[in-house]
């Protein structure tokens, strides 16, 4: 494959990442209960009033879901609110993306929507045809959103305060870094390109071309928009265009060679994904389906369409399908799940009452070792548990618990929840755990038959019936106090490096795999908050106690990323980019470990951090090199 062939395959613009979702708080919250690690600290953590993150081109929201719903648990644990303010930062280089990160947060926010039926809908917006369904929720959530952005304080169902989850969009959301003219294109992809008949066409010639995008100009080429000539968009044609392009005179056999792709990279590395979903993903777009086969995807998924400019041709916006057409949208919540066992060493604060043993057999390979191996649940049933799970966490303070093997709904039942709310431990007896299914199934049967079944969703009544027993307002403000999203537009060179604001802000930043060489960049470190240690105002003796104390701390206060002293940068790593070979991951590796040297970072073991229970578990050598990892981190010194 040449470069060019790959840059055509990975397109412009993301709205899915390249590594699974995991939650940026928490090594945090292992410094608060470590007090060695404090003691090394000093009164930097008393000194900071609030912890800022930087995350850049995420693609999508599954790093900030994650975060709420172990947040939302972590609270409730504590029984109090979170000690420092943080402010997560998310920059992105086209506003099409920045209005799928709020859409994705409206959607975890919307308890008015059952769990289960939150997750799809959440999980279907990956597909480039979406159901009717939720191609009328993204158009009644356009409409909603232009109002979040200039609407007033009360606003949602009318009933005002945090009863809606608009109101707690705003509590949740801050616009105001934003400038007025990017408030104002945020605005018009709301209210314009989600909620009218398709994108603004020009008055010329409107033809689509091998690039995958809707090209439109004039005579004298262009662009002459008018607003009131709407053009639909048929996303399905444009991807389709974008294929023809990438494989070229090899068209007709994409389906061999897309199973080729899968056959000698994607089952090594993410065996969770099924052939079939991946063939599907691959010749459709369609990656997540849900419900019974009346359930039709065949509607155009707006939010998927990004602008670029056109070389050549000034002040001309070219909506296409610009996407990745080779790697799939999996990976962010469907190819891990959390590992109680890590949590509980990471997080001195986890309940281990509450481990989720059935969990781990989502992951369950069949006939291990046998030339035939065969995972006994697929990519979007870990995806829909993984989703599930954070808004269970986040509405009730507790894990998302299946109390029947195999069974991702189980848990949904809501007579295995305590009355204060707590999920049903996995410490109870055989015989409890038995009646307690035969409920729930009972229940199921009666109350749940089918995600996707209209007489279902459109009763207020039957939607409540699969909401978690415990939701209080008070609980869901809980899960929302002490974090703001604050989402930003632009790149390092326009934007962090050039505004003061930005300069010593950032205690940690995430780098996706498309912007990894910025950790080679002069002005990067500029907006790193370096720390230097502050000796506690209770233990003034000496120069010499205070560097004892120092060198005398012990090695786990390395796992407490923002309050032991310098920023922390991790980078994507290229494991899930399915194109790269082996010797291009270990070339990937060591240019972004020396770029990081070269700026003076030190590399930190992820070993705490990786994830036992993963899909790729089956090559367990391969996942103990340093390469392999779904992502580097490193420290400043």
């Amino acid at each position: 494959m040449t470069m060019n062939d790959f840059k055509q395959g990975m397109g412009f613009h993301t709205m899915w990442g390249l590594s699974p979702s995991f939650d940026l708080l928490l090594y945090q919250t292992t410094v608060a209960a470590t007090d060695t690690a404090t003691s090394v600290a000093g009164t930097v953590a008393a000194k900071q009033e609030e912890i800022n993150i930087l995350l850049v081109h995420p693609g999508d929201a599954r790093h900030v879901v994650h975060t709420l719903g172990r947040h939302g648990c972590r609270c409730r644990r504590q029984q109090q609110q979170q000690q420092q303010h943080v402010n997560i930062f998310i920059l992105e280089s086209e506003i099409e993306i920045l209005a799928r990160h709020i859409l994705q947060m409206k959607i975890f926010l919307d308890d008015y929507i059952p769990i289960r039926h939150r997750a799809s809908l959440y999980l279907e917006l990956y597909n480039g045809l979406i159901s009717e369904r939720g191609y009328d929720y993204v158009n009644q959530a356009g409409k909603d959103l232009g109002e979040f952005v200039y609407g007033d304080d009360v606003i949602g169902n009318g009933n005002g305060g945090d009863d809606d989850e608009l109101s707690r969009l705003r509590h949740l959301v801050d616009l105001s870094w934003l400038k007025q003219k990017e408030r104002d294109a945020l605005y018009h992809v709301f209210q314009n390109e989600w909620c009218g008949s398709g994108i603004v066409s020009g008055s010329g010639v409107s033809s689509v071309n091998t690039g995958g995008s809707l090209s439109d100009t004039g005579g004298n080429g262009r662009s002459k928009l008018h607003h009131d000539k709407l053009q639909e968009v048929n996303v399905e044609l444009l991807r389709d265009y974008r294929l023809r392009g990438y494989y070229g005179d090899r068209y007709d056999c994409r389906h061999n060679l897309s199973e080729y792709d899968y056959y000698t990279r994607v089952k090594q590395t993410a065996g969770i994904i099924h052939v079939d979903q991946w063939r599907k993903w691959r010749m459709t777009g369609i990656a997540y389906e849900f419900g019974s086969n009346n359930v039709m995807y065949d509607k155009q998924n707006r939010t998927m369409m990004t602008s670029i400019n056109k070389s050549g041709i000034i002040n001309q916006n070219v909506k296409g399908y610009w996407l990745d057409i080779i790697n799939g949208p999996y990976i962010s919540h469907g190819v891990e799940i959390d590992d109680d066992d890590l949590t509980a060493v990471l997080d001195a604060t986890h309940d281990n009452t509450t481990k989720n043993i059935y969990a781990r057999g989502l992951l369950e390979v069949l006939n291990q070792g046998t030339g035939a191996e065969q995972y006994r649940h697929h990519t979007v049933e870990v995806s829909m548990f993984n989703l599930m799970d954070y808004m269970w966490g986040f509405e009730t303070g507790t894990k998302y618990i299946m109390t029947k093997e195999h069974d991702i709904f189980s848990g949904l039942d809501t007579s295995s929840c305590h009355s204060n709310g707590r999920a049903m431990a996995t410490t109870t007896t055989a015989k409890a755990q038995l009646a307690s299914q035969n409920n729930q199934e009972q229940h199921r049967k009666e109350s749940c038959n089918d995600c996707h079944d209209e007489a279902h969703v459109n009763t207020k009544e039957n939607m409540k019936r699969m909401t978690p027993i415990s939701v209080t307002k008070s609980q869901r403000k809980l899960g929302l106090h002490g974090i703001t999203i604050i989402p930003l537009l632009g790149d390092l060179d326009n934007v962090l490096s050039k505004k003061k604001k930005y300069q010593g802000r950032f205690d940690y930043v995430f780098l996706s795999q498309r912007v990894a060489h910025w950790l080679g960049s002069d002005k990067f470190k500029s907006i790193l908050r370096l720390h230097c240690i502050i000796p506690d105002d209770n233990n003034n003796n000496n120069n010499n106690n205070q560097e004892q104390d120092t060198t005398n701390a012990p090695t786990t206060t390395t796992s407490s990323s923002f309050l032991d002293g310098n920023a922390r940068v991790e980078v994507e790593s290229g494991k899930f980019i399915f194109q790269l070979q082996e010797k291009d991951q270990i070339a990937l590796y060591k240019r972004i470990k020396t770029m990081a040297e070269m700026q003076g970072f030190d590399e930190i073991p992820l070993s705490s951090r990786k994830s036992s229970n993963s899909s790729s578990n089956t090559n367990t050598i391969k996942n103990d090199v340093p390469w392999n990892k779904n992502t580097f981190l490193f420290q400043a010194r």
